[in-house]
């Protein structure tokens, strides 16, 4: 398997109940060894933020999918990407 580091940004977000924002959620993987399919857990707290949405960036080489409810009561977020 390839190395890939999973990163959010921004990193951090100051909102207020009933707003929303948007966060990237990125893979990064050493250029000598290319991702050919990835599965990643994202992990939040479901006592303070509620994903309603995954879209996939304009543009991206990668497909897939992602579930913002894969299991709302740990808070957390499955992507497959191929």
């Amino acid at each position: 398997p390839a190395e890939a580091v999973v990163r959010i940004d921004p990193q951090a977000a100051e909102i207020i109940p009933g707003q929303h924002t948007t966060v990237a959620v990125m893979l990064d993987a050493a250029a000598t060894r290319p991702v050919v399919a990835a599965t990643m857990l994202v992990q939040y707290d479901p006592s303070i933020v509620r994903p309603v949405q995954c879209t996939p960036p304009a543009g991206s080489p990668l497909q897939g999918a992602c579930n913002p409810n894969f299991n709302a009561t740990q808070g957390l977020i499955k992507f497959n990407l191929v």
